[in-house]
This record gives C-alpha cells, structure tokens and sequence, in this order.
C-alpha cells in the first residue's frame, strides 16, 4: 500500500470521528424535553435503528434480521447487539452474514461479509409527536474491497395513538480500491398501531447511485408486520419486493429482537 494511500485512510477516519463528535456536540447543544414527551413510533424492520429516537440510558438489545431474496440465492443473517450508554445516545455493532443456497452452493458455507459498528444521537423531541436524531455508521467490507461511511437523518412523528411515521434521509461514501462513490439512503416507513403488541407498517427503502459502474439503484418494498411475544421478545416479518439491476424479485425478512 502507497503512502498517498495510507494517508488518504487516515485522513478519512479523522473526518469520521470529526463529524462523529460534531453530531454529538450539536445534540447536546439542542436540549431536549422531558422523557415522557417522546413520541412512541416504531422502528422499521429492513433498515434498523440503533435504537428507538429518545433511548434511556442502560437500554439494551440483541436482533438478528434475517432477508432471503430467490434471485440471490442466499440467505443473509446480519445478528447486532445495542446499548445506550447515555439517555438519547446509543451504540451499536451489526454483523452482516452471507449463506450460499440452492443449487450450486455448497451447504453451510457461512461467511462474513462485514462489520458495521454504528452512533446515534437524538437532536429533541416536542409535544409528544415529533422527534429527530442522526445516526453514523462505519462498515469494513472482510473480503478487502474497501470500507464505506453513512451519515443519516432520522425524523418520526406520531399523528395519533394509531398512525404515525419514520423517515430517514442521508449520504453513504464507498471507498473501493481507491476509487469513491457515493449512494443517496432514503428510507420511508407507514405504521399503523392496532395495539402495543400488533403494529402493521409499510417499509421503502431506496439507494440511489449516481456514480456507481454497470450499477443500477436498489428499491424495496416491504409490507411487514411486529408482533410482540412477550414482554422482551418482538418478532417483525414481512413480504415485498426489490428491484436491483433493473430486475424485480421476491424479497423476505424477518427481525428477531430480544430486548433486556
């Protein structure tokens, strides 16, 4: 590796860890109301949260999200632990898993494909409906092509005890064998609470990429349903679609979340 790349890496983690603690600084210099004037609105399913906006501090959760798109012909486990080591402040480290099936796979040959460790702040929440925050997310591709970083805006609003909305909104820089290209991340959740224990929500998830070679955008689309089990087990599963290289398939999910 050259020295112009090396101090290009290094140059790229300092700028991280700057807007890392840029986003932090600027929550804590918003204030917040007290807790119990935050909105409750669910998390998506496809693109997880750290946490909930307006987390308690000691807050902690294990999930695993599991998609299997036919196409593909893999099944993708991507298991995360997160904490909130202070009220509106959590932390995260997600596992993204890749298992070959179908034919032509060799069964059982689970590999990992990268390790995205992830901070998230809360910017305010008011009266009782609406709430933002950020999120930062770092991620280290294991097969050596290269890393990329994820700044997104988060904003939820309750509308009423039964409707209410997430939307996510930011930039993702990949860098791969010297070369950097940025995705567009939108993200646009419906909810709607028939009770504490059944929410029905509607997911869409896109990734725009402007400059990305032979590449087209990713769209899913995602009807999904959160059923609580019990006082700590949530499962979330869905059905949808997903258009990616100018093709539509069948995609699957399912969120296991065990919250302590």
């Amino acid at each position: 590796m050259g020295r112009s790349a090396t101090h290009n890496k290094r140059d790229t983690v300092l700028k991280c860890i700057g807007l890392a603690i840029l986003l932090f600084r600027l929550s804590l210099a918003t204030g917040s109301e007290p807790r119990r004037a935050c909105p409750h609105v669910p998390e998506p399913m496809i693109y997880d949260l750290v946490r909930g906006l307006c987390p308690s501090r000691g807050e902690l959760e294990i999930n695993t999200l599991t998609q299997y798109n036919p196409s593909d012909g893999g099944v993708t486990p991507s298991p995360e632990i997160e904490y909130a080591f202070w009220d509106g402040y959590a932390v995260e480290l997600e596992v993204d898993t890749n298992i070959p099936v179908g034919p032509g796979h060799s069964e059982g040959n689970m590999r990992i494909a990268d390790y995205k460790p992830s901070l998230q702040g809360t910017f305010g929440y008011h009266n009782s409906h609406f709430a933002h925050g950020w999120q930062f997310t770092g991620e280290y591709f294991t097969d050596g092509k290269g890393f990329s970083n994820t700044a997104i805006y988060l904003l939820e609003y309750q509308f009423n005890k039964h409707w209410s909305i997430f939307s996510m909104a930011g930039v993702r820089r990949s860098d791969f064998f010297s070369n950097v290209f940025y995705k567009g991340i939108v993200n646009q959740n419906l909810f709607y609470t028939f009770s504490s224990g059944l929410i029905l929500g509607l997911e869409v998830n896109w990734v725009y990429k402007p400059n990305f070679p032979s590449n087209s955008d990713n769209l899913i689309v995602m009807p999904e349903v959160h059923k609580e089990l019990t006082e700590h087990i949530n499962l979330q599963f869905g059905v949808g679609l997903e258009r990616t290289k100018h093709q539509d398939s069948l995609n699957t999910g399912m969120r296991f979340v065990y919250t302590f």
